[in-house]
């Protein structure tokens, strides 16, 4: 849908929001930082894998936002008609 973003989840978050994913209607681009604030009031359990950092942060949390296999700064903007995914961090050896 054009005038939406589809968000994607791997687990854990499935189970926050109910389902694999969802779209959100915007109007226009919005930040990461905005689509989390929005996905926060919406399902507040997701905001323990939130935290309040500014900026220069790519990591968050939990949370690892990506957009066309490219892990995204809070400021990124992602378009009307875009997917955004949130994974966990990965970490082994």
């Amino acid at each position: 849908m054009a005038n939406s973003i589809k968000v994607v989840f791997a687990s854990p978050f499935r189970e926050i929001v109910g389902g694999r994913g969802l779209e959100l209607a915007v109007e226009g681009p919005l930040t990461v930082r905005e689509i989390l604030e929005r996905l926060v009031r919406q399902f507040p359990p997701l905001e323990k894998f939130v935290p309040r950092v500014k900026d220069e942060v790519i990591f968050w949390g939990s949370l690892v936002p990506m957009k066309d296999d490219k892990i995204l700064k809070p400021d990124a903007p992602v378009q009307p008609g875009e997917t955004l995914y949130f994974y966990p961090p990965l970490s082994g050896g």
